[in-house]
C-alpha cells in the first residue's frame, strides 16, 4: 500500500480511521500528524477485511500505537465498518462524502471555511439516499450539507452501477415517458421490467449520484451498456470529450426548492437526446455543462456565506476534462480551488478525511 505523513494544526485523539470498501484505506492520526496507507484495491469479502485487519494490527504493533478512537463510514454493510467493532476505543461514524472534502482539509492544513464540492458514485447518505453529488459548507470542525444533485431514482441495486442504461432510464422518466419506452423497448425485455419496476417503486433508492449521471450520458451519447470494469463508461465518455476543444453547454441548472439548493441534471438530458450532433460534440457539451453547473451552485453557496475558497474530491475528479474545465471556470470566477495533490482524489483518501473530521480531541 501506498502511504502519505501528513501534519495538521489540530491536536487528534489516537485514532484508527477504516476508510470505505471501495479502496482500501486506513489511517493512523495522533497529535498533529496522521500516517494515511491507501490502495487502488477494494476491501470485497468477509475474508478480506479479516485479513486486512490483521495488516492494520501489525502496522500499529510496528509503531506502538493505539486507538482511543475508532472511526468508521457512515455505510452500516460495508465491511470497513464492521472491522470497528473489533477493535478496542470510542467508536465514531463519518459520512462518507464529509470525509473527502475532510481530506482536502487535512492534506492543505486549512482552518478556515471552504465551499466543499464532493462527487463520485457511491455513499451512504445521513437522510439513508444515496448521495454522490454533494455540496458542503463549513470546515474541520463540522461540515453541513447545502446543496446536492437533485435526486433520481436507481433500481437493482449494483446492478445499476454496472448497467449504465439503468440510470439513464431513471432520468428519462424525469422528462420524458415516451422516450424512456423506446430505450426500453429497444433495449428488451428486461430493460422493461426495470422500467415498469421504476414506475411502481420496487426496488429503488434515491440517488444524487454524479458517477451515475456520467454512467446514463455514456450509455444515451455513446451506446455502452455495461461497465465491464470499474467507470468504464465514464472514461470512454471523457475521451470522446476530449476530441473537441469548444462547444456549446447543456443547462444544469440551480434551483432551490424547500430552502435547499439543487443541481438540477434534467435539463442537460432533455437537451443530449433532443440533439442531432457528433457523439464527441455531445460528450464535451455534457462535461462543460456539469462543469458550469457546478460553477453555478459555488457562487449561490458563495453569495450566501461569503466562502471563496472551494474544496473538491471524489472519483469523478479523476476526469481531468471536466475537472480542467472547472478549475478554470473557478478561477474566472475569484474562487481559489483546492484538490487532492498528495493523497488519492477517490476512496483511497477516505481514511485521511475521517481523522481530521472524527479525530479532533
Amino acid at each position: 500500500m501506498d502511504r502519505a505523513e501528513i501534519e495538521v494544526p489540530w491536536k487528534l485523539l489516537p485514532s484508527l480511521a477504516l476508510g470505505a470498501d471501495m479502496k482500501r484505506s486506513f489511517a493512523l492520526g495522533g497529535d498533529n500528524k496522521t500516517l494515511l496507507f491507501f490502495s487502488r484495491v477494494p476491501l470485497s469479502s468477509l475474508e478480506d477485511s479479516r485479513d486486512y485487519r490483521e495488516f492494520i494490527i501489525q502496522q500499529m504493533k510496528e509503531r506502538n500505537f493505539v486507538p482511543e478512537r475508532i472511526i468508521a463510514d457512515l455505510h452500516p454493510l460495508y465491511f470497513s465498518s464492521s472491522l470497528a467493532e473489533e477493535f478496542e476505543g470510542q467508536i465514531v461514524k463519518v459520512q462518507h462524502h464529509k470525509a473527502h472534502i475532510g481530506a482536502v482539509l487535512g492534506e492543505y492544513g486549512l482552518s478556515e471555511g471552504v465551499i466543499g464540492v464532493s462527487m463520485d458514485g457511491t455513499g451512504y447518505g445521513e437522510d439513508g439516499a444515496i448521495w454522490g453529488g454533494e455540496f458542503f459548507t463549513g470546515n474541520y470542525r463540522g461540515l453541513e450539507r447545502t446543496g446536492h444533485i437533485r435526486y433520481f431514482f436507481l433500481q437493482g441495486g449494483n446492478s445499476s452501477a454496472k448497467e449504465t442504461w439503468r440510470p439513464a432510464l431513471s432520468i428519462l422518466r424525469l422528462f420524458s415517458e415516451r422516450k424512456a419506452v423506446e430505450v426500453a423497448e429497444r433495449l428488451g425485455p428486461k430493460a422493461m421490467l426495470v422500467l415498469k419496476a421504476i414506475r411502481a417503486g420496487v426496488g429503488i433508492a434515491r440517488t444524487s449520484s454524479a458517477g451515475r449521471l456520467f454512467d446514463a450520458a455514456s450509455f444515451l451519447i455513446l451506446g455502452i451498456r455495461e461497465n465491464t470494469y470499474e467507470a468504464e463508461g465514464p472514461i470512454s465518455l471523457e475521451k470522446a470529450a476530449s476530441k473537441r476543444k469548444e462547444g456549446r453547454a447543456y443547462p444544469f441548472e440551480v434551483r432551490e426548492e424547500e430552502g435547499e439548493l439543487l443541481l438540477d441534471p434534467v435539463p442537460a438530458f432533455s437537451a443530449m437526446v433532443e440533439e442531432e450532433a457528433p457523439p464527441e460534440e455531445k460528450a464535451f457539451s455534457f462535461h462543460l455543462g456539469f462543469a458550469l453547473g457546478i460553477v453555478d451552485m459555488v457562487k449561490a453557496l458563495s453569495s450566501r456565506t461569503g466562502i471563496k475558497k472551494v474544496a473538491l474530491s471524489g472519483g469523478v475528479f479523476q476526469n481531468r476534462l471536466l475537472l480542467g474545465l472547472l478549475l478554470g471556470r473557478l478561477r474566472e470566477e475569484g474562487f481559489e480551488a483546492l484538490v487532492p495533490r498528495r493523497v488519492p482524489s477517490h476512496d483511497g483518501g477516505i481514511a485521511l478525511g475521517q481523522i481530521v473530521l472524527g479525530g479532533l480531541s
